[in-house]
């Protein structure tokens, strides 16, 4: 079983979930956990997606958009001044393709039976544009030229783009923790090869540590496939002139994230700003952001703070994964069991944080915020600028929520969970609350159901 097939991280919502096929905590009776070192690496592979989500200045800018393109869609549902309109919509519209660049696998057709083996990089270009001709919105992506053993197609052409970097990195940290624990790692997708396959073009002659630490300088720029290409040749230049590639490019990390800790700092205090009050959604996206500062000035001190995470794991065992969790921040899990989707509570929550069992606001806005987010952006369309509410929507919680309107009226949960804004204040769930907080509104006036 692979990384992929076990769990997954959804960006900026704050959660990981656990697949059907990997229960570590299916059964709430008699919490197994995790019983191999592959259980704990592909644990470790998604907190890692986590973990750069709030560490990396990539991951803190496309969180930004997330919270600024919610914001921004909130408020243009509920304006009252047309005229101002247009500009808002477009936007929106910016905001939402830039998202979407940083968070989307890029589309390779590469053929199901191919492995990370059969591909050799022959040569790349970068390809750049500005989203509707805006220069606050670049976009890069590296297109290799590569060589298919085992295929009907000798040639190909491969996309590398932020996804794959951000996917490569938490390979290459999932596969030293397991080279630790002397364990071989699982059959992987091909994204997660493709930075050291890059690397094998323009630097053969690095090790695996300092390609990774490559790519994790990369994702200290808000447009990773950008810098990466120029980071591996400064790196294999500096040991092709017989000095320390690692020592390089730890310098330039160090001066990089010096040169910019103003920018970022006062990015973070714009997302604080957006949540002058005290209510759910504030509460998880504070949090992020208070994880941001300690993630941010630990990394100035050491750059590539998780390469040392990933050894500590390894040696010190799960302790020393939780207490990272705490220190640097994790969201919370929805662990998947098997059986129908139409079950009540077929599927299981879990607060993996102290902070999230001591601060039950927080435990709470998180999930408030992942229906918020999840139900704003159902408003958007990719090929489209307008706005509308959509027709039909499955409440994210449908398949792991017991509140007597998913068991009197599961159609309403499955098709038009937004009705649940209108539940009596005891009754009210996580979807309604997002409504209303996306609303503005305060409170409920009546009960429609």
């Amino acid at each position: 079983m692979s990384s992929e097939a076990a769990a997954t991280y959804l960006p900026d919502y704050q959660v990981i979930k656990f697949k059907s096929l990997f229960q570590p905590f299916a059964d709430p009776e008699n919490l197994r956990g995790f019983e191999t070192p592959q259980e704990v690496a592909f644990f470790i592979h998604e907190w890692i997606h986590f973990l750069h989500n709030i560490s990396t200045y990539h991951g803190i800018t496309a969180y930004s958009h997330t919270i600024l393109l919610w914001s921004n869609v909130r408020t243009y549902i509920h304006d009252t001044l047309p005229a101002s309109n247009i500009e808002h919509l477009t936007d929106i519209h910016k905001q939402l393709l830039h998202r979407l660049n940083a968070r989307t696998p890029k589309i390779n057709n590469i053929p199901q039976n191919v492995s990370s083996s059969d591909i050799k990089l022959l040569s790349y270009s970068l390809k750049s544009w500005f989203i509707d001709n805006d220069d606050r919105y670049k976009c890069t992506e590296i297109i290799c030229n590569a060589e298919i053993s085992n295929a009907q197609e000798s040639t190909s052409t491969i996309l590398i783009g932020s996804h794959e970097i951000v996917e490569s990195v938490a390979f290459l940290l999932e596969e030293r923790y397991l080279i630790k624990k002397r364990e071989l790692t699982s059959a992987s997708p091909i994204p997660y090869h493709l930075v050291n396959k890059l690397a094998s073009l323009t630097a053969p002659d690095l090790n695996k540590e300092v390609v990774l630490k490559c790519a994790l300088l990369a994702l200290q720029h808000i447009d990773p496939p950008e810098w990466l290409p120029d980071l591996l040749k400064t790196a294999q230049k500096a040991y092709e002139e017989d000095l320390d590639p690692d020592q390089i490019i730890t310098k330039k990390a160090i001066d990089h994230l010096k040169l910019h800790e103003g920018a970022i700092a006062n990015n973070i205090d714009f997302l604080d700003s957006l949540f002058s009050s005290d209510e759910p959604v504030a509460r998880a996206v504070k949090y992020a952001t208070g994880k941001m500062r300690i993630n941010l000035n630990q990394r100035l001190v050491d750059p590539f703070f998780e390469i040392s995470l990933i050894d500590n794991f390894a040696s010190q065992g799960k302790a020393a994964i939780f207490m990272s969790l705490e220190k640097h921040g994790t969201g919370f899990l929805i662990q998947e069991r098997s059986g129908d989707a139409e079950k009540i509570l077929k599927d299981l929550t879990y607060n993996i944080s102290i902070a999230d069992k001591v601060d039950t606001k927080l435990s709470y806005g998180r999930r408030v915020a992942l229906a918020s987010f999840l139900y704003t952006f159902s408003f958007l369309k990719t090929n489209s600028k307008d706005i509308e509410h959509p027709e039909k929507l499955i409440c994210p919680f449908y398949t792991c929520c017991s509140n007597k309107l998913r068991r009197e009226s599961a159609i309403t949960c499955k098709t038009r969970p937004w009705i649940s804004q209108y539940l009596a204040l005891e009754n009210m769930c996580y979807f309604g609350r997002a409504v209303l907080n996306n609303t503005g509104r305060a409170r409920v006036e009546s009960d429609q159901l």
